[in-house]
């Protein structure tokens, strides 16, 4: 493969010359129409780098796809063939490559059992009357199989359309691309996926968001909803970062209603305005920020714009809305945790140690706004989000650094601390054991630096599965404490929470599955973590080790480590006296829990609704779907939809603060 990849290179180069003999040119201009236009697969997937790049056109061409792909998977890709009619035009970018990475690219595109290269005449934007020489790849008129065009999966277009965007293609042409209809492929194709997870991108933002207004024609309510549609259509008629994608808002429908007083406005699927629910008609500044925080939190309303001052309404959650044939809670909970992408402009900013009255330690680390946050009215009225990760992760864990990122993005921080639980940040403790379900007296320790440090600011805290669980603890505990570390809290949102650890814990040791997958791993580094302590000589004498060594499940490790560390009679004592359930109607400030129904560490039957906390402090969204901690391939935003929507909280919460 190597030589005749390297005929082909020598073949595409012009290579004779009467003078010299073979002369090999130094760079080759590459016309790249398919994938190849998407950053995240020429530069991180296949590591090609281009020296330079121009979007041109390629006339008298049309793109097809008769290149076979894996059945069922992703059933075709792009090629081009010449056309007849001088209507047609590709549209793509000409790189301009090294002869190392233009071989790569020959390799890597299955040159020449594929595709064969071909020398083209270019039409660069903004000079139509140049030309430029390149080299781009047709399809190898040997193979029989490229006879039959295709259509191509959902995914692979995702793929060429957000390399489209990303270079900024002609508008024109990307509704071209946009209009073409996918064929079928298991998982809607695999091309998006394999980008996403090898350095993000894919053609997640794509997606045509439609409001309905429902009023009643009898009432007269037909210009009020005629001018709600039109206001909102000219306020999202763009995106905030990619603005040559399609409009953000992408239409409005007006529905006359037979019921009488009807005046409903729904984004998508989740209604934005009820007005038997919301007492009367929206004023348009609230309806927009509503609108807004559902449809991107990145948009700046200006004028129209309440962060900051002005009455806040209710938080309103938004829908989970995995793509079809994704919706697997195995597959969602694996591949979150294994392939979440780290968001590419966050790291930790500074580590701190905090010695602990016991003689232990434990590490926080914390990330600062990238630009200060104007200083809201009253002056130093800061927000400071506070975190706590699950069982044996850490502030590495990409989640915790999503999070991180998108309470900074989404909800204006100026700062995102992390406390790592003893043990999970990379150094020993010195005290037998380390954390447990209920453990927070490190949060409280840490809670009160805060306060002392930062006595005017906002602190918002946040957690998921372990860390969840702990954060509504303590919370709930401390309600009375408003002088004390709970000092200056505004309000929590946590995801994944085990409202009940002995209707869930079985769930997680289950024969099978959970068994082999979830709870074996744990258990691994659960022991991993007691032999070292047993090593170090810390363990008291309460500890059985040889009955620890024999536990093959999360329950029987609990009964031999945690509960004789912490003085529990047994799993089920410990269990009782550190689920977090019992303690919400405590809760004395704005809460917002996130659990999918079909989480596999828990049975949904413990999940506690917010109307039986006994408050309106409680908010609650139980999606179906989303696994343990997963919650990805959303439809909008990705892997960082529930990301977002615990930085919506934030967001929402602080406003409410700083506005009352």
């Amino acid at each position: 493969m190597l030589i005749v990849v390297l005929f082909q290179l020598l073949s595409s180069c012009n290579p004779f010359s009467p003078e010299t003999g073979i002369a090999i040119p130094k760079t080759i201009n590459y016309f790249a129409y398919g994938s190849n236009m998407n950053s995240n697969v020429l530069t991180k997937l296949r590591t090609i780098t281009p020296l330079s790049k121009a979007n041109a056109i390629l006339t008298n061409y049309k793109l097809q796809f008769n290149i076979p792909g894996p059945p069922l998977l992703d059933p075709s890709y792009a090629s081009v063939t010449p056309s007849t009619s001088s209507c047609d035009s590709v549209h793509g970018v000409c790189y301009t490559l090294t002869l190392p990475d233009y071989a790569k690219c020959l390799a890597t595109e299955g040159v020449p059992l594929v595709y064969v290269t071909k020398e083209v005449l270019l039409r660069p934007y903004g000079d139509p009357s140049s030309l430029i020489k390149a080299i781009t790849l047709v399809p190898n008129p040997l193979n029989p199989l490229q006879l039959l065009s295709t259509p191509p999966s959902q995914s692979y277009l995702n793929v060429i359309i957000s390399g489209a965007s990303q270079n900024k293609l002609r508008q024109s042409y990307i509704d071209q691309l946009l209009a073409i209809k996918p064929g079928f492929a298991l998982f809607g194709g695999l091309s998006d996926k394999i980008t996403n997870l090898r350095g993000g991108g894919g053609n997640n933002d794509i997606i045509y968001n439609n409001v309905s207004i429902a009023y009643c024609p009898g009432c007269g309510w037909l210009h009020r909803a005629q001018w709600y549609a039109t206001e909102l259509l000219l306020t999202f008629n763009e995106r905030p970062v990619r603005k040559n994608l399609p409009a953000l808002l992408h239409s409005c429908t007006l529905l006359p209603s037979s019921i009488s007083g009807t005046f409903v406005i729904t984004l998508n699927d989740d209604v934005v305005w009820h007005r038997e629910a919301d007492d009367g008609f929206p004023e348009l500044k609230e309806l927009k920020n509503r609108m807004r925080d559902l449809l991107d939190p990145r948009v700046d309303l200006g004028h129209s714009e309440l962060r900051g001052g002005g009455a806040v309404g209710p938080f309103i959650p938004s829908t989970f809305r995995p793509k079809p044939l994704l919706t697997n809670n195995h597959l969602q909970t694996i591949v979150g945790a294994l392939f979440r992408r780290t968001p590419p402009n966050f790291s930790w900013d500074d580590r701190i140690c905090v010695p602990t009255p016991d003689g232990d330690a434990f590490s926080v680390d914390i990330a600062y706004a990238p630009t200060p946050t104007p200083t809201p009215t009253p002056a130093h009225n800061d927000l400071i989000v506070v975190m706590l990760h699950g069982l044996e992760s850490n502030s590495d864990s990409p989640l915790v650094k999503s999070m991180g990122a998108q309470f900074l993005s989404v909800s204006k921080a100026t700062s995102v601390h992390c406390v790592n639980f003893r043990g999970c940040d990379g150094l020993p403790n010195k005290t037998p054991g380390a954390y447990h379900l209920g453990f927070f007296k490190d949060l409280e320790l840490y809670l009160s630096i805060i306060n002392d440090e930062h006595p005017n600011s906002k602190i918002f805290l946040s957690g998921f599965s372990l860390g969840a669980n702990a954060v509504l603890k303590f919370l709930g505990q401390n309600n009375n404490d408003v002088s004390g570390s709970i000092k200056n809290i505004i309000g929590a949102a946590v995801t994944c929470v085990p409202f009940d650890s002995a209707m869930c814990q079985p769930k997680l040791d289950a024969d099978g599955f959970n068994k082999i997958i979830y709870s074996n791993n744990f258990l691994m580094t659960l022991k991993k973590k007691a032999r070292e302590q047993r090593d170090r000589n810390i363990l008291p004498s309460s500890v059985d080790f040889a009955r620890l060594e024999k536990a093959t499940t999360i329950g029987e490790f609990d009964d031999e480590f945690i509960a004789p560390i912490y003085n529990f009679a047994d799993r089920w004592d410990y269990y009782k006296k550190t689920s977090c359930g019992p303690t919400l109607s405590s809760i004395t400030v704005p809460f917002y829990v996130i659990n999918s129904l079909d989480d596999p560490f828990f049975d949904p039957a413990c999940y506690v609704k917010a109307t039986s906390v006994g408050s309106n402090l409680m908010s609650t969204n139980y999606p179906p779907n989303g696994g343990h901690c997963g919650f990805i391939f959303d439809e909008v935003h990705g892997d960082q939809w529930q990301t977002i929507e615990l930085g919506r909280f934030a967001a929402h919460t602080y406003e409410n603060q700083i506005s009352s």
